[in-house]
């Protein structure tokens, strides 16, 4: 009696097996994986006017996945928006990813990371979930990178160098990982160099400048600072002419980077009139101090104020 009741139930739960229908996520599947089959979409279209509830959902996610492809991103958001009326935790999670995926795009991080976020807390399971945390690790990445480039302008190492390890263990793609590394190391060689220069050593600052420069560093004003300290180290050397020259690296490099840093355009203009008035260049020392006044930087107004002043009393 008991093997034939167990027959029976084995049978039940082998038909509900067969007949069970596939969730949402592995509808839209199967039909990404056939997307470039003719008239796709069409029948799709007329599935989602159906009245099988599960398979409309479906659709119209399908389709506004099909518009999101095309960047028509008021086309997707208006199918999406359709499927939410299905309540279902997965159509809740797809959307939420394919909103985040849509701002991505726009250029809206922080509003991507929010729609990311609530895709994560609406499911506890799926590739939407894991896809959606792929993005959110993504983003996050991107803003200590942001976070270490604002301490790296600022001379706040300790904190940059904080954001920028915490990006490393972020992100997934060995390419970016080797990227941030890369400035992770500019970072510590520039702070190196300015220690150095600031303990007067010049020729190890020196040392740490060049190794610098010549790795090329990118994305934010390394290069420029660097080159900043190199002319410090040639005005104490009192060789001008390098002054002048690593001057005009900063602005040429902040220029073409259409990097603001005021601080940093009034310190090497002053410095580039240094140069001029200590070789007797008087006019040219005038025009650098005029400049470095025009970045309206507060540390050196007064400086630059009265360096003008003494060069213009000197006029016949």
């Amino acid at each position: 009696m008991f093997k034939k009741k167990l027959s029976v139930f084995l049978l039940t739960l082998c038909s509900v097996a067969l007949h069970a229908q596939p969730d949402i996520e592995e509808i839209i599947n199967r039909w990404l994986k056939r997307s470039n089959e003719p008239g796709l979409v069409q029948k799709v279209s007329l599935i989602s006017q159906g009245d099988d509830e599960r398979q409309a959902a479906a659709a119209y996610l399908y389709l506004g996945e099909c518009w999101l492809a095309q960047k028509n991103f008021l086309k997707a958001e208006q199918h999406f928006q359709r499927a939410l009326q299905y309540d279902n935790r997965q159509i809740k999670a797809r959307v939420e990813y394919q909103r985040g995926c849509i701002c991505i795009q726009q250029g809206n991080a922080p509003q991507a990371k929010i729609h990311y976020q609530n895709a994560i807390q609406v499911i506890d399971s799926s590739s939407v979930r894991a896809k959606a945390e792929s993005w959110l690790k993504q983003i996050l990445a991107l803003e200590k990178i942001e976070q270490g480039n604002t301490c790296t302008n600022q001379r706040e190492f300790d904190q940059a160098k904080k954001h920028y390890e915490a990006a490393i263990k972020l992100l997934e793609d060995p390419e970016q990982k080797a990227k941030v590394t890369l400035r992770l190391q500019g970072v510590l060689t520039l702070e190196a160099g300015i220690t150095c220069f600031q303990q007067n050593n010049l020729s190890q600052a020196k040392v740490h400048l060049q190794k610098l420069l010549s790795q090329q560093p990118q994305g934010i004003n390394l290069r420029a600072v660097a080159e900043s300290y190199m002319a410090g180290i040639c005005m104490q050397q009192a060789n001008y002419p390098q002054v002048a020259t690593h001057c005009r690296n900063v602005l040429q490099y902040l220029d073409n980077h259409h990097l603001d840093a005021p601080h940093l355009r009034a310190k090497t203009e002053c410095m580039l009139g240094d140069a001029c008035a200590l070789q007797g260049e008087n006019s040219q020392a005038v025009t650098h101090y005029n400049n470095a006044l025009r970045c309206n930087d507060p540390e050196m107004t007064a400086r630059i104020t009265n360096l003008l002043e003494g060069l213009l009393k000197k006029r016949p």
